[in-house]
């Protein structure tokens, strides 16, 4: 199965774990970029969530396995794992700048509606966790378009 195909697969799999609860969350690193254009191959999904999502993903997504670590480098809390096929980080970040719920808008990508940071707002969020090499990458593809 293709890289692009398990990523669809398996957001496709969150959403419906996620259909029923009020969950805030946004897609973030290669899969939000790709998903909005960008020639990337991702190796996971990352998400970025709230708080109070983070405590309702926990037990939501348990039957997954699950489980929660500190990363004290970006100073967050992540929930690993793997649905179907891909592995996950949910990551409630302890600075609210880095979580850019507010900035989020959904989009439609092969018929699965995603929340997405939009590329210019990811650009400032990889400037916040010093990684120019994105930086660099989405400002040349935003050039592209």
């Amino acid at each position: 199965m293709k890289e692009v195909e398990k990523i669809h697969s398996s957001l496709k799999e969150f959403l419906s774990c996620i259909n029923e609860h009020n969950i805030g969350w946004r897609l973030e690193g290669s899969t939000n970029l790709l998903v909005q254009g960008m020639d990337l191959a991702p190796n996971d999904i990352d998400l970025a969530v709230d708080k109070k999502s983070f405590l309702a993903l926990k037990d939501i997504l348990s039957d997954y396995g699950f489980s929660e670590i500190y990363r004290q480098n970006i100073n967050s809390s992540v929930l690993a794992g793997k649905i179907l096929s891909c592995d996950f980080e949910i990551l409630f970040y302890k600075d609210k700048k880095k979580r850019m719920l507010d900035k989020a808008e959904k989009i439609n990508w092969q018929e699965l509606w995603l929340n997405v940071l939009p590329l210019k707002h990811a650009r400032k969020f990889y400037r916040l966790i010093n990684q120019p090499d994105k930086v660099k990458l989405i400002e040349k593809h935003l050039r592209l378009k």
